[in-house]
Formats: structure tokens, C-alpha cells, sequence
């Protein structure tokens, strides 16, 4: 199935992508990402198209700290726009830990029309949170110095938390130096110069269809845009959707597939929002959303492939379900908001995202421009087409032969909430839920034991994020089972109960309408 020729053609076309540079959704480059896509893949499909996606684009036209020794490149965080034109002197600069910025210390300081230096958090994300304290007491600039060289991307707005709601850029500007030359004694006397843009454009979602004769389909996708050089994130997981096609155009099966290439999983919406991620495959979804929900059995996504250990984010029992039957090397997560299978599980559409995400946080190379295609392991690429090519035989053979009952189960959800501390109503519910759809699973038709599994899902299911976002570092959205906490908000609809009380009470009445559509079938 998967040979040396099919490895290094995978690192034939992520070579070829990399070598176009950053790629951001609605420019010029990513129309050549597209059309590389598009001759490797016309071959091998039975049809394919293109989605013109709104977004709001964004360009670096130049970043550099001009010393008397030289000139250094440097990176601007967007979406910032405008011109950054700062001469470092000892009494514009000041040097801040970040033990100070999260102990308030800060409010001890006056910092205002100041140049900040301060160092890169241990999560490279927790820039945003680091710029948007400090915007609130007004500096000149915010540079960001690197714990080695590497430069970096992160998105900075006036909003951290992420929702549906209007964001903007923060008034206060963001660069990024590496270590070399972050130090106050080689910045005094130089000039930060730095020139970014926004403009309205349009993306382009690439989709493509293999056995276009079934009604039912598997998509597996993957985000073509990327910050900086990209390598992990996420060239790799384009190549390896490429010779997917490949391996995929003359497999034994009973289900359409559908490879699509996603714009703007990075950012950023036509109108900006503190949600500002997945904007390819959110637009995808809306405009197909009653097809896709009828016609679409399974979701698989590649993104961040890097290192193993190979993880499995996923917030489906069914997915749980078939991937533990065939493989215990690969580690399972619940579904994360930062992948484009997120815009899938919204829907209830059974997902998963295969990706080695937290190595790329450990290794220092997240949206940097050190993320480079040669570093990249060839056996987790290898593990990763072996996950997906046996996650679709195992999900073939539970239905050619019938045992898609010992998939479709609740057994595991069911057992983790009942050990957990939760109000007796709640769990004699979920109890009778259990209960009700075992017995019927054996005689129901198995679209209709997907369909009850997937609304049990979106009813247990919470993404959410700790209320302190904004105000400590090491905060990160995620998602869990039954989350009903006064000190989180739930992702991204933000709706905010009065208390833990009311949260039970609405995912009570939600499991009591599941009971009562259960019950018709009995």
C-alpha cells in the first residue's frame, strides 16, 4: 500500500511548496499552491472545482532592525497594518519579564509610549495574550524576542477570546526578533522599520471527487495556507492529501471521497472576528450544510504533521471506536477548535484530525520560519497515510459486514461521566440514554444508530476556555465532556449561563428530547 516511492513523492510536492515561500489565503501565491494541487491531482479524480472564499488578506512588505553592524530581519504579528518606524533609544526601551506582566507588576510601571522588549511565552500563542495586556497600558511598540532565532506569526487582536464577535487589530504594534539581536544593548541606536497591509480578496477552497458514483462520502482534508515557512503546518498535510488520491483512486469501496483543500485556516474572515481560524472549511460547511449532513458518513483531517507521537483529535465515540479497534500506537484527544474537523463535528459529521501538534509546540518550530520540510519525520508521514488508509477499511468493513453495532456505541462516554461528580438528574439521564439505545442499536438501521450517536455527541461535548484568557498565560480553548463551570466560556456561540445550575439544566433537556426520539423507535 505505502512503498518508498510514494514517500518521496510526497516530499517531491512538499518541496515544490515550499520553495513559493508564505503563503497566505487570497494572494498570489496561494494561487500557485493551487495550481500545484490541481495538476498533481487532476489525474487521479473524477472531478474537482474551486470555492471563491471572502477573506480578508494580509501582507509583510518589509520588517528589519538596522543597526550599525547591519541589518536583521524581523516579523511583524498580525493582522497589524501600517508603518512602523521606531529609533531605539536607552530612554524609549524598556526590558519586561513576563513573571512581572502576570503578577501585575506591570501596574508598578509606566510604560506608556514606550518600546517594550520582552520575551516569547513558553506557547508561542500566548503572544496574543502577552500584546493584549500590555496594549492596555499604551506603549509605543511591543517587540517579542525569540527564545533562539526563529521568527514567527501570531495572530494579535483586540479580543482573545474566540467568537462570533467583531475584532480588531490592537492599536499597539507587535514584532518579532530573534534572541541575537533582542538584547537592549544591540537595539539602542538602532531603527525598527516594518510596512504591512490588509485588503479584501478571495480564497479558494479545492475540492475533488474520487468514485463519484456513491451518493455517501468521506472527506479528507487538509488547510493549504500558512504562516511563514510551514512545513508542518501545513505543506506535509497537503502533500500527503495529494498522494492520497494516488493510493485512494483504485481502493475497494463502498463510499464516494471527497479530497479537499481548505483556504484560510490561518485567517482571516471578510469581516474579522476573534474567531478568526478556519474560515475555508467553516465557508464550506455553510454553503453545503444540508448535503454534507445527509451525505457525508466521515470527516478526516491532516494538519501539523511533524514528530510522532501521532495523535488522534476527535470528539466522535465512532471514530474512538474504530481507531482503538485497529491501532494502539496512536494517541487519542478530544476535538480541538484549532483544526479544520472542528467545522465538521459543529455539524455533528463524525471527525477526526490526525496531527502531532504539541511536538511542534515542544520543538520550538510552531509558526516560525524554522518549520522546514527536511525536518520532518518520514515515519509519522508513513504512520499517518497508514491511520487514515485503515481508518476507511475499518469503517467499510463495519458495514459490509454488519458489525457496525459493535462501533456505533456509547459505552465509553457513558462510563467516563458516570464516575464524574455531577448533579443526580444529569446522570440518571444519561443513564436512561445508554440504556434505551442499546437496546435498540442491534435493530436499528445503521444511518439511524450514526444519527443518534452523533446528537448524543453534540449534547456531551463542550469547547470552551477558562474566563482568565486575557489575564494569565498557559491558557489554551479545549473541549471536554459535560463542561459546565462558571469559570469557562463556551466556544464559539459564547453563551454565558448564569451559573453551573442552568448549564446542567439545558443539557438535561436536550438528553430528555434525545430520550423521547429514542423511545419512537422502541
Amino acid at each position: 500500500m505505502i512503498d518508498g516511492r510514494i514517500i518521496n513523492y510526497i516530499l517531491s510536492i512538499a518541496s515544490g511548496i515550499e520553495s513559493i515561500g508564505e503563503v497566505i489565503a487570497g494572494t498570489n501565491k496561494e494561487k500557485q499552491v493551487i495550481e500545484i494541487i490541481k495538476k498533481n491531482l487532476e489525474d487521479h479524480v473524477d472531478e474537482l472545482w474551486i470555492e471563491h472564499v471572502p477573506v480578508t488578506s494580509w501582507r509583510e512588505e518589509v520588517c528589519v532592525v538596522e543597526t550599525i553592524n547591519g541589518s536583521y530581519p524581523c516579523a511583524i504579528h498580525p493582522p497589524y497594518q501600517g508603518v512602523i518606524d521606531e529609533e531605539v533609544g536607552y530612554d524609549k526601551i524598556i526590558s519586561m519579564d513576563l513573571d512581572k506582566l502576570e503578577n501585575k507588576g506591570i501596574t508598578k510601571i509606566d510604560i506608556s509610549d514606550k518600546i517594550i522588549l520582552i520575551d516569547i511565552p513558553r506557547d508561542p500563542d500566548d503572544i496574543a495574550t502577552v500584546a493584549y495586556i500590555l496594549s492596555q497600558y499604551s506603549p509605543r511598540l511591543i517587540v517579542i524576542r525569540d527564545r533562539g532565532e526563529s521568527l514567527r506569526r501570531i495572530v494579535v487582536l483586540d479580543n482573545v477570546v474566540a467568537l462570533y464577535r467583531e475584532a480588531r487589530q490592537l492599536n499597539i504594534p507587535v514584532v518579532h526578533v530573534g534572541r541575537g539581536i533582542g538584547m537592549i544593548d544591540k537595539l539602542v541606536g538602532s531603527r525598527i522599520y516594518a510596512k504591512s497591509m490588509r485588503f479584501k480578496s478571495y480564497g479558494y477552497n479545492f475540492i475533488a471527487k474520487l468514485h463519484k458514483r456513491y451518493d455517501k462520502y468521506i472527506y479528507i482534508t487538509a488547510h493549504h495556507d500558512h504562516w511563514l515557512s510551514g512545513g508542518s503546518d501545513n505543506i506535509m498535510g497537503i502533500s500527503i492529501i495529494i498522494a492520497l488520491s494516488e493510493i485512494l483512486k483504485d481502493i475497494n469501496i463502498d463510499n464516494g471521497i471527497v479530497l479537499a483543500s481548505f483556504t484560510a485556516e490561518e485567517g482571516f474572515p471578510e469581516n474579522i472576528t476573534s474567531f478568526y481560524w478556519l474560515v475555508g472549511s467553516r465557508y464550506h460547511i455553510n454553503r453545503h450544510v444540508n448535503e454534507l449532513v445527509d451525505n457525508t458518513a466521515l470527516a478526516i483531517n491532516i494538519d501539523v504533521v511533524y514528530k510522532e507521537p501521532l495523535v488522534a483529535s476527535t470528539p466522535s465515540t465512532i471514530v474512538r471506536n474504530m481507531i482503538t479497534s485497529y491501532s494502539k500506537d496512536i494517541l487519542l484527544e478530544y476535538d480541538d477548535i484549532i483544526f479544520d474537523s472542528f467545522s465538521f463535528s459543529s455539524i455533528g459529521i463524525p471527525s477526526v484530525t490526525f496531527n502531532t501538534f504539541k511536538k511542534t509546540l515542544e520543538e520550538g518550530v510552531y509558526h516560525s520560519n524554522r518549520d522546514f520540510v527536511y525536518n520532518i519525520s518520514t515515519e509519522v508521514v508513513w504512520h499517518t497515510i497508514k491511520s487514515i488508509y485503515l481508518l476507511i477499511n475499518n469503517y467499510m468493513a463495519s458495514i459490509r459486514n454488519n458489525e457496525f453495532i459493535n462501533v456505533y456505541n456509547i459505552n465509553v462516554d457513558v462510563q467516563s461521566i458516570l464516575q464524574r461528580v455531577l448533579p443526580s438528574e444529569l446522570l440518571l439521564n444519561i443513564y436512561r440514554v445508554h440504556k434505551m439505545f442499546n437496546k435498540l442499536r442491534e435493530r436499528l438501521e445503521r444511518p439511524k444508530c450514526m444519527y443518534f450517536i452523533n446528537l448524543f455527541n453534540r449534547i456531551i461535548n463542550t469547547s470552551y476556555v477558562d474566563r482568565d484568557i486575557g489575564k494569565k498565560l498557559g491558557i489554551r480553548e479545549g473541549t471536554d465532556l459535560i463542561k459546565c463551570n462558571e469559570n469557562i466560556i463556551p466556544l464559539p456561540i459564547g453563551t454565558e449561563f448564569k451559573n453551573s445550575s442552568e448549564c446542567y439544566r439545558n443539557i438535561n433537556f436536550n438528553l430528555e428530547l434525545l430520550a423521547y426520539i429514542l423511545f419512537k423507535y422502541y
